[in-house]
């Protein structure tokens, strides 16, 4: 009896030490709490953009780009490589995504272009309140035939 104890005890203690080395993979907003975000996608008429404010248990740059999924903004072939906050200057971001988003966006004309990119760039600056955000591809400078993205983009109008 005397060893069960032990070795439940022993297992216990086991769990929850690899569980504290694990670390989180989400940053929690708060226990049994959700977080309100905005996320931006093109009108009905494809000349501006319409919000939508959604819940999330966990703020991620993965549960964002989900929601922009979701919204029709890019599609789900699209995967974020990286995000970066950085501080130095006022808070940005550097969002490095796959090669598709490359092949996507410049299947698109300069408005749908416009609404795609405006959609990335005002979700981002508003969920993490940045000051600018630097979309690359493939570590590389975006270049979509219509516009070279190189640097820090604000707030689309």
């Amino acid at each position: 009896m005397k060893n069960r104890i032990i070795i439940l005890f022993v297992t216990a203690l086991f769990a929850v030490g690899m569980v504290a080395c694990a670390g989180p993979r989400e940053q929690e907003v708060g226990e049994n709490t959700f977080q309100k975000v905005t996320i931006y996608h093109s009108n009905c008429n494809a000349d501006g953009f319409d919000t939508v404010t959604v819940e999330l248990e966990y703020l991620t740059p993965d549960k964002i780009w989900s929601e922009l999924t979701a919204k029709g903004v890019i599609p789900s072939d699209v995967q974020i490589l990286t995000f970066e906050q950085h501080e130095e200057g006022g808070r940005r971001i550097i969002l490095n995504l796959s090669e598709s988003f490359h092949t996507h966006i410049r299947s698109f004309g300069t408005a749908g272009e416009y609404l795609i990119i405006g959609s990335i760039v005002n979700t981002f600056l508003s969920v993490y309140q940045a000051e600018g955000i630097n979309i690359i591809v493939e570590g590389q400078i975006l270049e979509s035939g219509h516009a070279e993205y190189s640097g820090y983009l604000g707030i689309f109008e």
